[in-house]
């Protein structure tokens, strides 16, 4: 099965999962005994009973609201939700009420608790119902904030009592009551309310709308007055009786969940090819197979050479099918082959020859060599059978019968596996084009630099160093290093290719390694050996001894730095990439060219004349300095960066302290030498 199919059939089982769920939603909402209809209709009823808060689910709630009349809010912890009023209290369970809690709390235009304004002085009778409330909870007195002293406390039981005018502000109110407190200089208590989610324009009105004693509104149309602020402001209210609360979150937040995960399991298989429309699956072993009776042929030779005929036969048969249905696909294939192969001439470099061998065998997406395989086994198979028809003699039977020939399952169930990786590739075309392309993009492009570096550059390069009075010893020798460093470069594009073509890189990152590579190294190394290079060597040139190593050590830590701003650049690359696998290709990928340079200066040091005038130990440092890697900073970036600095401080503190070191060892041999 392709990865499409599968795809397609997992998003499919888990939309009937999804699709399950939501129908038990609806028979809550609708009623077990309503007809069985499509999921979309059953879908409308349910946004209908709704959006009407009517049906059998929405009644449960209904029916819950009046029972209960304070209700606690799931995301907003902090507040409390009276249904009689609409109002909003502080949540008790999270504010301390004492001696010190809230002294500042002054209510303003900008005081929101969890999300809401309008935080005010109630009035009196609306504190009559909060003390209710907190009496329920702590049975007794206890201290609320107070405007202005740090605390107060207020009798519970008196305000209980109380019978006083319904609209006097409560500041007044406590104005009334000052001598029942044993401290006569304190003021009376004061603790906020919200008014923000009445629906009416007046807040009482809401409050007389919804009390018992209304004859205008029903029970139900009461509750659903609650039940609309709810919905309204997607409140995940906590209900007391058991169940509700599960019920009310099925009906208003997981049914639109629901249909919103159907809705994008849908989007992603409308994306995907349907299972009969997928290229592998065009053929199907298992159903080609059953023709074939597997007993008879293998107890008949006979049998055996007209099935393997008749087998290849129908190969073909469904490759010529297949070329038909998908001809224009097919040539788009060739065309692109075609693009690859002829992209290479009999003068390019080996590396280009290599690149190109590479990308034939993996990028190979034509049936034209699935075609000339069929061709050589149907021959085959009829040069078998050829030759058991013109067997006339018991003698000649009994030899073919003898011949040692492959299981007919065994071949059939080859071929076939022939044929569906051909598919498999061509699917991976059909679906990957623009990736492709960019694969062809990337290698021409690097296959027209080498092809100038090698055919114009290096003449340009030879008239430069002429006028600047170089000799050709020194310029060709420089070539010869610029050279290898390109060629080395170009090495590294096929593995970054074949990277892309396996998925342990997106293709979009491969890309943008491509072209960091081309502008931080490629064009640096370039500005480096054609523009650098030859200032650094006049400047030692009169120097016979140590010109040349002051040179080299110099260059190195030019390359160095090149390489440092490389490892810079990719960085952002690096942590792009979500794989560790990935990360890994790229930090090994990269490291090569740094191993590269510390063996070149190796190779530089072991020269007898260049490794007397440096330190034993310091040559050690270098070897060392190779062993340094990035893999055990893949998940830091802060830690690539600062792990890229310190080999950078550390490779030029190396040089300078060779170059230090041979200036040094240079005096002592000029002194001995005069001493003679």
């Amino acid at each position: 099965m392709s990865n499409d199919n599968q795809l397609y059939n997992e998003l499919a089982i888990k939309k009937e999962e999804l699709t399950q769920t939501l129908r038990k939603i609806i028979e809550i909402s609708t009623g077990k005994d309503s007809p069985k209809e499509a999921i979309g209709k059953q879908l409308k009823k349910l946004q209908d009973n709704i959006d009407n808060l009517s049906g059998p689910g929405v009644q449960q709630i209904l029916d819950a609201i009046k029972k209960q009349r304070w209700f606690y809010i799931k995301d907003k912890p902090k507040v409390i939700f009276d249904k009689t009023t609409a109002f909003l209290w502080p949540n008790i369970d999270y504010w301390v009420f004492s001696e010190k809690t809230f002294a500042n709390a002054k209510p303003s235009k900008n005081y929101e608790i969890e999300g809401f304004k309008g935080w005010n002085f109630p009035e009196a009778k609306d504190v009559q119902i909060v003390a209710k409330y907190i009496k329920q909870k702590f049975n007794g007195n206890i201290w609320i904030n107070d405007k202005k002293i740090s605390g107060a406390f207020f009798d519970l039981d008196i305000m209980d009592d109380l019978d006083i005018m319904d609209d006097l502000p409560i500041p007044d109110f406590f104005s009334l009551f000052t001598n029942m407190y044993k401290n006569e200089e304190s003021s009376f208590p004061s603790i906020y309310c919200s008014k923000v989610l009445s629906p009416t324009k007046d807040p009482d009105d809401f409050y007389n709308n919804t009390k018992a004693d209304n004859k205008i509104y029903s029970d139900d149309e009461k509750a659903k007055m609650v039940l609309n602020i709810f919905v309204k402001n997607k409140f995940k209210v906590i209900f007391d009786e058991e169940g509700i609360t599960d019920l009310y979150n099925k009906l208003f937040f997981d049914k639109d969940e629901l249909i919103k995960q159907i809705q994008e399991i849908d989007d992603q298989i409308a994306d995907l090819p349907k299972p009969g429309d997928t290229i592998v699956d065009f053929i199907d072993f298992k159903e080609l197979i059953r023709d074939f009776d597997l007993e008879i042929i293998n107890n008949s030779k006979l049998q055996y050479c007209k099935s393997l005929l008749k087998w290849f036969n129908l190969l073909i048969s469904k490759l010529d099918d297949f070329k038909r249905q998908y001809q224009e696909l097919l040539v788009s294939a060739d065309n692109y082959e075609n693009r690859i192969f002829e992209s290479c001439t009999e003068g390019d470099h080996q590396l280009i020859h290599q690149r190109i061998k590479y990308l034939s065998e993996h990028l190979n997406f034509g049936m034209e060599t699935l075609s000339s395989h069929l061709l050589s086994f149907k021959e085959e198979a009829v040069s078998l059978l050829y030759e058991l028809n013109n067997a006339n003699s018991l003698q000649s039977i009994y030899n073919f019968d003898k011949k040692e020939l492959p299981d007919f399952y065994l071949v059939a169930e080859k071929t076939s596996a022939m044929f569906s990786e051909q598919l498999l590739k061509i699917e991976m075309f059909k679906n990957n084009q623009e990736t492709f392309n960019q694969i062809a993009d990337i290698h021409e492009k690097w296959r027209n630099n080498l092809r100038e570096f090698l055919n114009v550059t290096k003449s340009h390069f030879n008239k430069h160093c002429k006028k600047n009075k170089i000799e050709e010893e020194h310029f060709a020798k420089w070539y010869n290093e610029w050279s290898e460093i390109r060629l080395s470069i170009e090495r590294h594009i096929e593995p970054l290719i074949k990277a892309g073509i396996e998925k342990v890189l997106p293709f979009k990152e491969i890309i943008r390694i491509s072209e960091l590579t081309s502008k931080f190294l490629t064009d640096e190394y370039d500005q480096l050996y054609s523009k650098q290079l030859i200032p650094i060597y006049q400047k030692y040139a009169f120097d016979e001894k140590m010109g040349e190593i002051h040179l080299t050590l110099e260059k190195e830590s030019l390359i160095q730095n090149i390489l440092s701003k490389f490892r810079s650049k990719v960085e952002d690359v690096i942590f792009d990439v979500d794989t560790n696998e990935g990360r890994l290709f790229i930090v090994r990928w990269a490291q090569d060219w740094y191993e590269e340079q510390i063996d070149n200066i190796v190779t530089f040091t072991e020269n007898k004349d260049i490794s007397d005038k440096i330190a034993k130990d310091t040559l050690k440092d270098l070897h060392k300095l190779k062993q340094r890697n990035f893999e055990a900073v893949l998940l830091d970036k802060k830690a690539y960066a600062k792990a890229n600095k310190d080999l950078t401080d550390a490779f030029n503190a190396l040089m300078f302290k060779m170059r230090k070191e041979a200036g040094k060892k240079q005096k002592i041999n000029k002194k001995e030498a005069q001493k003679k």
